[in-house]
């Protein structure tokens, strides 16, 4: 699998195509600080097994993965019930199955990879190590959210087309994009506080978004999915960008992407929030790409090995536009 997991990265990096939705070279700077993650991300692709392996620490494996010839999910399901297994999830890279011991023994779990090993349907097998990653972020406290700006289900009330045509504001057509440009500054409450949008960075400097608004370029078009530790898919700022295509659980293998409410799974949101967050409705702060789709793939709220990556870099490549990784390396 690893030739196939290196051609994933690969297609993380230039995650932007030529399709008709991306022909603009000025919707592609809008989105470069998300390309730019995207690049950090898939560069450092050295496995830390190898450290591991040298001083024999390894932590004990996490996933079992089978290979078959070609996909065949009835012939998976079979092999895996021989051998006391169940699969688990949808396939990936094509034909690659997570399959899961249904007994915690450790000398049958041995022969089992050994039978499988020699199945003749059975192209490869292996059972993944989890890698260490972290969550890239700052720390911060959620008691200081005002009350006023945590969500309620009164907000979901109203269609999103409802809320959308009550709060656009525009002040004009870019007569050369003949697109509509936005009324600056929105109202949203944190907005002004988004430094790397409003000219507040050290020397007055921003990423120059507003001269790409100006153009009329706010995402419209581009899926964009979140790898991290799921995405809060109802959120008031985030729901009505909310791509289910985008959007999947690797940790569970179902496809919901809500992460867990113990305080701890908020970092995907977030990240979801600083790409797509919804302009305009005077919740939270403005998203980079505000008319973007916006997913999430929950990959990190449990051991990541190579398979849960590739797995998640896998996900409906010919829908997804831009992928970016929450973890680091």
């Amino acid at each position: 699998m690893s030739a196939q997991y290196q051609q994933q990265q690969h297609k993380c990096r230039l995650a932007i195509r030529t399709g008709s939705s991306l022909i603009s070279i000025k919707r592609i700077l809008l989105l470069s600080i998300i390309i730019f993650n995207c690049l950090i991300i898939t560069s450092a692709i050295e496995h830390d097994s190898l450290e591991c392996e040298k001083t024999g620490d390894c932590p004990e494996p996490s996933h079992t993965v089978i290979k078959l010839h070609k996909r065949d999910d009835e012939l998976a399901r079979r092999i895996a019930a021989e051998h006391g297994m169940v699969v688990k999830g949808q396939p990936f890279l094509d034909s690659h199955y997570f399959v899961e011991h249904s007994s915690s023994d450790h000398r049958r779990k041995r022969s089992v990879i050994a039978s499988l090993n020699d199945h003749p349907d059975v192209r490869w097998v292996s059972e993944q190590r989890p890698k260490r990653r972290t969550k890239r972020d700052y720390m911060f406290n959620d008691n200081e959210v005002p009350e006023e700006e945590k969500f309620h289900e009164s907000m979901v009330k109203e269609t999103f087309r409802q809320r959308r045509r009550k709060r656009e504001q525009i002040a004009s057509i870019n007569p050369d994009t003949k697109l509509p440009v936005p009324k600056l500054p929105f109202p949203d409450p944190l907005y002004e506080a988004q430094w790397y949008l409003v000219g507040k960075a050290v020397g007055n400097y921003d990423m120059n978004v507003r001269e790409a608004w100006a153009l009329g370029y706010a995402g419209r078009n581009v899926s964009v999915s979140i790898l991290d530790d799921g995405i809060q898919r109802n959120h008031p700022d985030l729901a009505e960008n909310y791509d289910p295509l985008a959007s999947t659980d690797i940790n569970d293998h179902d496809d919901d992407p809500t992460p867990q409410d113990n305080g701890d799974n908020k970092h995907g949101t977030r990240c979801a929030g600083e790409v797509a967050s919804i302009a305009g409705n005077n919740q939270c702060g403005v998203g980079v790409a505000y008319h973007a789709k916006i997913g999430g793939v929950r990959m990190l709220d449990g051991p990541v090995s190579d398979s849960v990556e590739a797995a998640s870099l896998n996900l409906n490549q010919d829908h997804i536009d831009i992928c970016i990784m929450g973890p680091r390396r």
